[in-house]
């Protein structure tokens, strides 16, 4: 801990032990071995870490199929709703396409 910049000392000392719980989880620490430790281990083994230069170990986040399906679903519908709002009918009962608040305005 000493090694480290002022800075980086100040910072470990004022985070939080879920936090450092958090970090060490994510940089391969076994988490119930994390849980068993005091804060005083939980901020010395950040700083080793943070020493040796180690990043944390980012997983992708897991996706469920079925999740994803709905979402998937809810975008299409959704798309498809957008593409009939800019359909309007005119005086004459017929489709025509909205203009976009893009076009010059004449004066």
């Amino acid at each position: 801990m000493e090694k480290l910049s002022a800075s980086h000392q100040q910072q470990i000392k004022n985070m939080a032990d879920e936090r450092l719980r958090t970090k060490l989880v994510a940089a391969g620490y076994e988490e119930e071995l994390v849980w068993s430790w005091d804060r005083e281990k939980l901020i010395s083994r950040y700083a080793e870490l943070l020493l040796e230069g180690a990043k944390p170990k980012v997983a992708p986040a897991p996706v469920d199929p079925a999740l994803e399906r709905e979402r998937l679903a809810f975008e299409m519908k959704n798309g498809k709703q957008s593409s009939r709002d800019v359909k309007k009918k005119n005086k004459d009962g017929k489709l025509s396409k909205r203009r976009g608040s893009c076009r010059k305005k004449k004066m």
